[in-house]
């Protein structure tokens, strides 16, 4: 459907945001800490590119992962443990892409290390958000797919209960 489609083209805009916003925070929280010392950190933008393919890559890496293709019904515990594989193997494919791009760029490692943790935490965070929104608008009447159970009696009755009770 088409309404599935602008959904999901909204949900991987917002995560590249919040993976963008994650690189931002890293890179400011790295210039910050002084343990262990910074050696030589470039200005923020001297990083955009490194930032574009770390966005890319997450992006890209979520689709892989199915992240894009939602689940009625699928457990947020498992959805989050997706999103820590999926930005574990992303971080570890854009820092490969990023090194083999960039021989010259001196980047500060734990900056990385920073930029995975935020990633897993604002994406995880805005999906839960996302998830919680959608569970509203489907108990409104909102997004909501149509259903025919087949048969009735106490299993139709189970089954009807179980699909009001997870929208």
């Amino acid at each position: 459907r088409k309404s599935d489609l602008l959904l999901m083209l909204l949900l991987a805009g917002l995560d590249a945001a919040m993976i963008a916003l994650a690189f931002v925070l890293a890179y400011y929280l790295r210039v910050r800490t002084e343990y262990p010392p910074p050696v030589q950190i470039l200005p923020l933008r001297a990083y955009a590119t490194m930032m574009l393919i770390q966005v890319a890559t997450l992006v890209l890496t979520f689709g892989f992962y199915k992240l894009y293709f939602l689940k009625r019904g699928a457990s947020r515990v498992d959805e989050l443990y997706t999103v820590f594989v999926a930005v574990s193997v992303g971080t570890v494919m854009a820092t490969a892409v990023t090194s083999f791009v960039f021989k010259d760029l001196d980047y500060p490692r734990l900056m990385v290390v920073y930029a995975w943790f935020l990633s897993i935490l604002l994406v995880g965070l805005w999906r839960l958000i996302y998830a919680s929104i959608q569970a509203t608008l489907r108990t409104r009447g909102i997004g909501q797919a149509r259903l025919l159970i087949v048969g009735g009696g106490r299993m139709g009755s189970m089954v009807l209960q179980t699909v009001r009770h997870s929208p």
